[in-house]
This record gives C-alpha cells, sequence and structure tokens, in this order.
C-alpha cells in the first residue's frame, strides 16, 4: 500500500495527524503459507504523523483472517491475526548502516509503502500452534494419532537420549 504523505509536508513544522482506513493483500512468504493461508485482506485503522522530518504510522485493530491446521488434530481451522497496536518510523534520510530494511520515505513523490511493515507486523503474530477450543477438535483424527502413538512410534527423544548417552562415555 503506497500512501501519499504530502499533507504532513504541506506546513512547516507542522505535527498534523492523518487517519485512515486499510484493507489490503498481505503477501507472505511461501513456507508461510504452509502453516496459515490467508483467507481474506488485512483491514484496520491507521494513524500517521509528522515527527520532525520523519512520518510515524501506527497500526490500530488490524485483523487477517485465515486458515490454519490444528496443532493437535490437524484439521483446518480459521485463525485469526491480530495487529491491536504496532508503529513503524519512516525516514527521511536513509539510515547508515541499516541497509535496504529501513524503512525510507520516497522524496520524489512524498510517499510511503507499508507493503514490508504490514506484512512484518502479521508474520510476527501468526499463532505458532493454534488449536480448537475444547470439544471442537475432529475426534476421528485424534483417534488415527492416538493409534499410531500407542503403536510404539519411534520418540526423537529416545533418539536425542542414545546420543546423549554415547557422548557421556
Amino acid at each position: 500500500m503506497i500512501l501519499s504523505v504530502s499533507n504532513l509536508f504541506s506546513k512547516e513544522g507542522a505535527t498534523e495527524i492523518m487517519h485512515g482506513t486499510f484493507s489490503e493483500v498481505v503477501s507472505l512468504p511461501n513456507e508461510t503459507l504452509e502453516f496459515f493461508r490467508p483467507q481474506d485482506l488485512f483491514s484496520g485503522t491507521f494513524n500517521f504523523f509528522r515527527l520532525d522530518d520523519d512520518v510515524v504510522v501506527v497500526i490500530e485493530n488490524g485483523i487477517l483472517k485465515g486458515v490454519s491446521p490444528c496443532a493437535k488434530c490437524l484439521q483446518e481451522m480459521e485463525t485469526h491475526v491480530m495487529v491491536t497496536n504496532a508503529e513503524q518510523i519512516f525516514y527521511s534520510k536513509r539510515q547508515k548502516g541499516w541497509g535496504e530494511e529501513s524503512f525510507s520515505i520516497n522524496h520524489k513523490n512524498l510517499t510511503i509503502d507499508l507493503s514490508d511493515f504490514f506484512r512484518q507486523e502479521v508474520l510476527i503474530r501468526i499463532p505458532e500452534a493454534p488449536v480448537h477450543r475444547e470439544g471442537d477438535c475432529d475426534k476421528k483424527m485424534l483417534e488415527k494419532i492416538s493409534e499410531h502413538l500407542d503403536k510404539g512410534a519411534p520418540s526423537p527423544f529416545a533418539e536425542i537420549k542414545d546420543i546423549l548417552g554415547k557422548a557421556g562415555k
């Protein structure tokens, strides 16, 4: 999402606060899509204001609905990624030693690109191991998993124990 910040720089030294809503596609890396697939647009509200020559953007009440496998029964479930409050400074001058990942203002047309900011905020908030509410898991799948474990499926911890035991000798 490219956003014009020219209004913030129209008056010298002004600290005008601007508000808006957003509804954007968030591009996630392919490896993320294995455990979270967006089903909707990332939407919410934002405020932005000028701080000296920089611009501060604050996301409020951002939500992205998606689908994830339940960590308990492995069946897909609806998952919400919530970004309740996040802020980012977009710098007027490229910060020395920060490389390409620093956020900066495009001075040719006085815009900022919120795409990476949105993507990063969503990525760090995707639940690691979402599970259904108690009683909502697929009972047949839980039985199959339980049967598999009861058959003496190898434990990864047993291998670690063997390795540590051999290292101690």
